[in-house]
């Protein structure tokens, strides 16, 4: 029994001590990719082809690979191996910013609606589906397992909010209130219990910014171009924007100082995560 439990404490180490890795959606000829590299950008490895998705996420417990199919108003997964694409779950309306809950094992979605609308929260194989919030124009959403909070944002054309409840959505508060907008995407990095976000100033010019979790201490750190999508890992904000040879992943220190390219791609990069 003492040996099994050495056993067991070293690979609980070696999992824990297993750096993350960096994957990102594309599209390309009408073909949906997604590739896995290291965090530098190296060992890029391309592990799953479809012909539509528009939102990834990632279980990093057991590797499944969840995306959002618009085109054809599904929901889907393909196991760990890749062998097997299974449609979990039918829309009925686009949906949009997909997250996993691996702690409780739930999936979580913003659902386009023809008046409001609303975020849902499943399970992982798509079933009981529960609206949790309903509000206008709901942009994305995002997930802070160790808190067990969920954030979203919403615009409503006068204010962006960003707003945060329990993960029933059943306790809710504004953290954040500002008419400059819109609002994009949203990133957390729970370690410093921070969030980022991406406003954008006009077709053209976008603003990466933070705040912790109460609202307070708001930054904006990163100006760039056509920035689409972030994430952060290791103290380090990475993004989705342009570059002079094309759609690019960067990288900066969490205070924007230290910008780095990390992927070039000739094909549109949808968005990326860290897992």
């Amino acid at each position: 029994m003492k040996k099994l439990y050495i056993i067991l404490c070293l690979a609980i180490t070696f999992v824990c001590a297993e750096e993350k890795s960096l994957f990102w959606l594309s599209l390309d000829n009408n073909v949906s990719t997604v590739t896995k590299s290291a965090l530098s950008g190296k060992n890029q490895k391309e592990i799953l082809q479809t012909k539509s998705a528009n939102k990834i996420t990632i279980d990093e417990l057991d590797g499944t690979i969840y995306w959002i199919d618009n085109k054809r108003k599904t929901l889907k997964k393909s196991n760990a191996n890749r062998s097997e694409i299974v449609e979990i779950a039918k829309l009925d309306n686009n949906a949009r910013s997909l997250v996993v809950d691996g702690k409780n094992r739930n999936l979580y979605w913003v659902n386009d609606g023809r008046v409001l609308t609303e975020v849902i929260k499943a399970d992982l194989q798509g079933q009981n589906q529960t609206s949790i919030l309903k509000g206008k124009n709901v942009q994305c959403v995002t997930i802070d397992i160790e808190s067990e909070q969920i954030f979203w944002m919403t615009d409503n054309n006068i204010a962006q909010r960003i707003r945060v409840s329990d993960l029933d959505g059943k306790i809710t508060k504004t953290i954040l209130r500002k008419s400059q907008g819109p609002y994009t995407d949203l990133a957390i990095d729970s370690k410093r219990k921070e969030l980022y976000w991406i406003k954008s100033e006009d077709q053209v010019n976008t603003v990466i910014c933070r705040c912790d979790f109460s609202g307070r201490n708001q930054q904006e750190i990163i100006a760039s171009s056509f920035i689409t999508s972030i994430d952060i890992a290791n103290d380090k904000v990475l993004w989705v924007g342009r570059d002079a040879g094309g759609n690019a992943i960067f990288q900066a220190d969490r205070d924007g100082l230290n910008i780095e390219v990390l992927v070039l791609s000739n094909a549109k990069i949808q968005n990326i995560i860290v897992k």
